[in-house]
């Protein structure tokens, strides 16, 4: 996702939903029909972390591989978008996009509060290897009602 769109103070709900619409279309998944998870790959404070919208659960997981006392991925709401932190900016876009489209998952998606996931191979160590936490991140996330186990040690 364009980071502008999250940011830019001039850009209204509209215009987000614009260009989040098209980035979509691009993406081949309009619908989302017979879609389980969106994982939207987020790269903040030169960390990525994972928001996985679990649409077959109605759930939504933050995934990182910082322990959570690190505040370097804010999960922190707020009735003003810009103060919001990045989770909940992406799921205003998700949310709008699953209403906009008659998803049956959109409801639930609405209700779901976002959650981290508590992963035990948590680590401040590495930072350079932050990617490929990710994609071990992505190969391995099946959804909140399945082990979630990645292969790394606990520290």
């Amino acid at each position: 996702m364009d980071n502008w769109l999250l940011t830019y103070s001039t850009c209204d709900d509209d215009e987000r939903m614009k260009t989040f619409s098209v980035r979509m279309m691009e993406g081949g998944a309009y619908e989302l029909i017979g879609i389980k998870m969106i994982f939207f790959i987020i790269l903040e404070n030169d960390q990525y972390y994972l928001i996985v919208f679990d649409l077959q659960n109605g759930a939504i997981t933050v995934i990182d591989h910082m322990p959570d006392c690190t505040p370097l991925v804010g999960i922190r709401d707020h009735q003003d978008y810009y103060i919001k932190d990045t989770p909940y900016k992406v799921n205003h876009m998700v949310d709008a996009y699953l209403k906009r489209s008659e998803h049956p998952a959109k409801d639930q998606i609405a209700a779901a509060k976002i959650k981290r996931s508590n992963i035990n191979w948590a680590t401040l160590a590495h930072p350079m290897d932050n990617a490929v936490f990710l994609m071990q991140h992505m190969q391995k996330f099946n959804g909140i009602n399945e082990p979630f186990e990645c292969g790394f040690s606990g520290h």
